[in-house]
C-alpha cells in the first residue's frame, strides 16, 4: 500500500460479496451502509497497517543505524475518541 486510496481500494475489494442486506440480518439496524463502510474501512486499514508492521523484517532482520526521528517500537492502538478529545 503506497496511498490511501489504494488502501480503501483494497478494503473494497476485500469485502466486494458482503451485502449490505447480510449485513443488516447480523447486525441490525445499525448496519447503514455509511456506519457498515466506515468500520470495513478501519477494520481493513487496521489489518493492512498489523500485518505489514509484522513483515517488515522480511527483508532486513536487523536495524543498523536507528533514526532518532523513528522510533522502533511494538505498535499500540489508541482510541479515536481518546485522541480528538471527544470523549
Amino acid at each position: 500500500m503506497s496511498t490511501a486510496l489504494e488502501a480503501l481500494e483494497a478494503s473494497d475489494y476485500k469485502n466486494r460479496t458482503v451485502t449490505l442486506g447480510q449485513l443488516s440480518k447480523k447486525y441490525g439496524a445499525a448496519a447503514n451502509d455509511d456506519s457498515v463502510r466506515c468500520d470495513r474501512y478501519r477494520y481493513t486499514l487496521r489489518h493492512i497497517i498489523v500485518n505489514g508492521w509484522k513483515r517488515r523484517r522480511s527483508l532486513t532482520t536487523s536495524v543498523v543505524d536507528e533514526l532518532t526521528c523513528y522510533a522502533e517500537v511494538e505498535l499500540r492502538e489508541e482510541a479515536w475518541a481518546h485522541r480528538t478529545g471527544t470523549a
